[in-house]
């Protein structure tokens, strides 16, 4: 992962809640803490910015966790077929290790997905890992400012019957890692630069996390 400075990172995984209309028949599962409707877009990113995998169509009430571990790109990373952790050399160097996929503390530890050591009294060397991977984890920040600066649809409120939300976001998604393919480097991602947030305030939300299910479009782009 070039911008968070991890050799061994591939792939980040988040949750974003995407602001939308009271569905009809189904507002309460929607409905988030934050008294705002939203459907969660679950999507696995690299280090160039673009989608990999993605969940789109999660309750708005749901966690993070909980749209993970019953999604189909939940339970195939669990078996292990998805390409995503294989052993692969370190650049510059024979030592051979298994790469990961960081996440925030809304996911399970797991062989292959990494999260932040929890608590705020950690000795420096914890301290020292949560840093990397918060700072690993701005590639994904970056990917999400970068879709919403291009797709206005994200800057207000989706007005669309709920089977029209979905496919919306899936295909502005699938736009998205077209322009990335025509336009090689649309920022720089060496030096990590960060998209300011501002751009998708009350959108894109990371919110706080409770339990719940939702039932999903899977797709791999």
């Amino acid at each position: 992962m070039r911008g968070g400075q991890s050799s061994t990172v591939r792939y980040i995984i988040d949750g974003k809640h995407v602001v939308i209309e009271a569905p009809t028949n189904f507002g309460s599962q929607y409905y988030n803490y934050k008294k705002t409707f939203s459907t969660v877009l679950l999507i696995l990113v690299n280090a160039n910015y673009k989608f990999i995998a993605l969940d789109v169509g999660g309750y708005g009430k749901s966690s993070d966790g909980g749209i993970f571990a019953n999604s189909v790109l939940g339970r195939r990373l669990e078996a292990g077929t998805l390409d995503v952790s294989k052993d692969r050399e370190l650049p510059g160097s024979e030592v051979t290790t298994s790469h990961v996929i960081v996440a925030d503390e809304a996911f399970p530890l797991k062989t292959y997905l990494l999260r932040p050591y929890p608590g705020a009294e950690l000795r420096h060397d914890r301290r020292i890992f949560n840093y990397r991977l918060i700072r690993a984890k701005r590639t994904e920040d970056n990917t999400f400012g970068i879709l919403a600066k291009k797709f206005r649809v994200y800057q207000r409120r989706l007005r669309a019957k709920t089977q029209n939300t979905d496919k919306i976001i899936l295909s502005t998604c699938i736009l998205h890692n077209f322009i990335c393919d025509l336009h090689q480097d649309p920022i720089n991602v060496t030096a990590g630069t960060l998209i300011p947030k501002e751009i998708v305030t009350n959108v894109l939300e990371n919110l706080s996390h409770q339990g719940g299910g939702g039932t999903f479009d899977e797709g791999e782009i």
